[in-house]
């Protein structure tokens, strides 16, 4: 009931993730990330910042035709903001 529960709370956010990456909008895909969130790339740099992600989005997103997401596993336990 908890890992049902959680996924019908998260769905949607995957959903607008999907979304976001999909359409190659790097601003809406950022918003995911805290303020002084990190990202590490394809490349294996680590991206700072919310702005700096967005930027590296930006750069990247449109060189990655036919992105598609999909959740292959998932599990929760405890809290989950």
């Amino acid at each position: 009931e908890f890992l049902t529960s959680t996924l019908q709370a998260v769905a949607p956010v995957l959903t607008k993730w999907k979304a976001s990456m999909e359409a190659d909008d790097a601003r809406s895909a950022a918003d995911f990330f805290m303020e002084d969130g990190l990202y590490s790339s394809f490349r294996g740099d680590i991206v700072q910042g919310k702005d700096a992600i967005a930027s590296e989005f930006t750069k990247v997103l449109p060189r990655m035709s036919g992105f598609r997401t999909s959740m292959v596993d998932y599990t929760a336990s405890g809290n989950i903001v």
